[in-house]
């Protein structure tokens, strides 16, 4: 204990002596820095920050917008020295942070972002393109070891003085780990820095345990006080309530447990900062045209070569753009990217078609761009019309954005991460169970959103895309992939996974599906207010004018003949105020039904198994599943439960022979116009529960109808909804 009194002291000496400047910030007032960082700010190096905006393109949507990276490096650095400050006063016995521990702390706050590019983020993506790797940190260390050498600060900090001690090549080892992150080793300690008792060091600047760190804090609070935005998070609780405790030989930042929703609210401020000012559908168009400017002019100025290069990239900043638009080259891609530029500065800005939002699962068949330019070909080429041909429907033209948003740590709660302490035990580090913080609480942490641009000026192309961009989206879906296939089968076991939701709505599914005879559900809608005054027959006639629009569209092969195959169920919720209407099929007899079920090779004890208690979750996929496969055109016509041992029997070949030899046995019946058609019209779809893998859901589609078709029939009933009701005789 006489030694760490006597390194406080020290500690405490070195910072008397040290003459601290003062900076007046905009977000955390008059701050002092370290008369070492201050000859690091005071570089060509680091001054090159002020040119860089921190939200790049956000700053051509939002007017306050106008910060840069400079003012939120000096912000990490202090905040870096506040939490430091604070963790020392309640270090477990035998742990230290000594002078330099603090000072290369603050050193790597100040310069993690020293490798960013024009544009912040922008750049990165443009880089990205030429080289995978690419990674802002990486150029942070590269810049910082060039600016201490460059400006003879290497050689000053090496050498003891009354303001610090002399560094080490660990110290120096230790900076650069903190910007850059763990190394790929598989050793138990990827630092070489500083050793495993003080791994809470590593979380303070760049936290890869959990996220939260004053990184985040200073841009979180810096962004919403530029945009006008709201930021319940409060850092200086943090700091304040922020103690080291040890788990398993491993030091760890900790919280109070009474802060958890505070550290709730962080990740919530990061939600929404991304969703509506860092990837805002008009900032994402600004930078597309930047990053297509840059590209376009990049034979000129090699942007490439000058990222790789610490003297040449000191002079790639926001400027750029000015840069290309005034150079007195000429040559074609130059003309191109100022051509792009001009059109910025006019606002003329590329056109935002729509957005959807994805489960990240829902995406995982499109792992690479080629994958992803394939789908946006294949619907560009289905959505020509005789007056917007291929020629104005070019691939390059459009593009196409995916976003990911997340809690920091890809789909993973972070705080599960982080340890609490209680009050009466502040060394022990605990892991607060939902019911301790609160049932209110995000259940998912990651979604992907997609969004849809095209760059060029063509009107028609304009409207027509935006008309169409339902079929785009549903070729994204994961289920389009499976189902736009030649194949007959398709076990959709792993994406019942992705089907499962809450079961707040189920009742109304088990109405919705309920097996009433040979009828089948088809689609449904809501309708408001409540449909008391339509009756039977005026449903009637909305499905007969239906039928009859179809019928109209030329070469449209269809399994029904007449409205008598269809039944439209209204259904009224309890105490709602709409209803819901059903479109049932029930063109097949039972009879046929129950001999392809023969065929395949189930007896009529098939239908007994009722999916006992997991009815409801069955009912909840089956209705995903229906929903998700009458988008490409199938509709459910029958379902069954079997034996998963028996299924896995039968692959695609057995299954096309089973549906043959099915439709030449009931063709062989009185004559039924609607069996003419083959195997290749109908698809089979199978998948079963983790909780009951022993029974498999079985069914049967057929490709007749499309969501078109049936929004074609609600349009029919809403007309008769509008039309006014027939006056009621008046009483005697």
């Amino acid at each position: 204990m006489a030694q760490s009194k006597s390194q406080d002291e020290q500690s405490t000496t070195k910072k008397e002596k040290a003459i601290y400047k003062v900076f007046n910030d905009s977000v955390h007032g008059h701050i002092e820095m370290h008369p070492l960082l201050v000859k690091i700010i005071d570089t060509p190096e680091f001054q090159r920050l002020k040119n860089i905006k921190q939200l790049g393109g956000g700053y051509y949507v939002y007017p306050g917008a106008s910060h840069n990276r400079f003012e939120h490096s000096l912000g990490v650095a202090h905040l870096a020295g506040k939490l430091l400050q604070s963790l020392k006063k309640n270090l477990p016995e035998g742990l230290e942070i000594t002078p330099n521990d603090e000072l290369c702390v603050q050193i790597a706050a100040l310069c993690h972002d020293l490798g960013h590019g024009p544009f912040s983020h922008a750049f990165d993506i443009f880089m990205k393109d030429f080289d995978s790797s690419w990674k802002h940190e990486d150029v942070s260390v590269k810049m910082f070891k060039h600016l201490i050498e460059e400006n003879g600060i290497k050689e000053i900090m090496g050498k003891e003085n009354e303001n610090w001690d002399a560094f080490s090549e660990e110290d120096f080892m230790f900076i650069t780990e903190l910007i850059q992150g763990p190394s790929n080793s598989a050793s138990e300690w990827p630092y070489k820095g500083r050793e495993k008792k003080k791994a809470f060091l590593y979380d303070i600047v760049a936290n890869h345990r959990n996220g939260i760190d004053v990184d985040k804090m200073d841009y979180f609070t810096r962004d919403c006080h530029h945009l006008g935005m709201k930021c319940n998070f409060s850092h200086e609780r943090f700091i304040t309530f922020a103690r080291v405790c040890e788990e398993n030989g491993e030091t760890q930042i900790c919280m109070r447990d009474k802060e958890a929703m505070n550290m709730y609210e962080l990740f919530h401020v990061r939600n929404l900062l991304h969703h509506n000012a860092c990837q805002h559908r008009v900032v994402k168009a600004v930078e597309l045209m930047i990053m297509d400017a840059l590209k376009e002019a990049n034979d000129h100025f090699e942007f490439k070569k000058a990222a790789m290069d610490p003297k040449r990239f000191v002079d790639l900043t926001d400027d750029i753009l000015q840069k290309i638009l005034h150079t007195p080259e000429k040559s074609t891609k130059v003309e191109k990217a100022q051509k792009i530029i001009k059109r910025l500065l006019k606002r003329d800005l590329y056109k935002f078609l729509g957005a959807k939002t994805f489960q990240p699962q829902e995406l995982k068949h499109l792992t690479s761009d080629e994958e992803r330019k394939k789908v946006l070909k294949t619907w560009l080429g289905k959505i020509q019309t005789p007056e917007v041909g291929s020629q104005r429907l070019k691939l390059e033209y459009f593009k196409e954005v995916q976003i990911k948003f997340n809690y920091g740590m890809k789909d993973k709660n972070p705080i599960d991460s982080l340890r609490f302490y209680r009050k009466y035990d502040p060394n022990t580090p605990i892991k607060l169970s939902k019911h301790e913080v609160s049932h209110l609480l995000p259940e998912k942490f990651a979604e992907t959103k997609v969004m849809l641009f095209y760059k060029g000026e063509d009107k028609d192309v304009e409207k027509l895309a935006k008309r169409e961009i339902k079929y785009f989206w549903n070729d994204l879906d994961i289920f389009s992939s499976a189902i736009k296939n030649s194949r007959t089968y398709m076990d959709f076991t792993d994406f019942s996974k992705l089907l499962e939701k809450k079961m707040v709505t189920a009742q109304e599914i088990c109405e919705v599906f309920s097996n009433q005879g040979f009828y089948r559900f088809i689609a449904e809608e809501t309708f408001k207010p409540k449909l008391e005054l339509v009756d039977n027959s005026e449903l009637q006639k909305a499905l007969e004018a239906w039928l009859e629009e179809l019928e109209q569209q030329a070469g449209r092969q269809k399994i029904v003949q007449s409205a008598k195959d269809f039944e439209l169920v209204p259904y009224t919720p309890p105490e709602s105020d709409s209803s819901n209407l059903y479109l049932k099929y029930k063109g097949l007899f039972r009879e046929d039904l129950d001999k392809f079920w023969q065929i395949v090779g189930l007896g009529p004890s098939a239908s007994d198994y009722s999916f006992r208690e997991f009815l409801c979750l069955y009912l909840v996929i089956a209705k995903e599943v229906t929903v998700r496969l009458l988008r490409q055109g199938y509709f459910l016509i029958d379902e069954k439960a079997l034996e998963t041992d028996k299924l896995t029997r039968l692959d695609d070949r057995k299954w096309t022979t089973l549906l043959e030899n099915w439709l030449k046995d009931i063709q062989k019946q009185a004559q039924r116009q609607q069996f003419r058609f083959t195997a290749n019209n109908f698809k089979v779809v199978s998948y079963h529960l983790p909780c009951q893998t022993e029974i498999s859901k079985v069914m049967l589609f057929y490709k007749g109808l499309t969501e078109d078709d049936v929004e074609k029939l609600w349009e029919q009933v809403r007309k008769v909804r509008e039309a006014p009701p027939a006056k009621k005789a008046k009483r005697s």
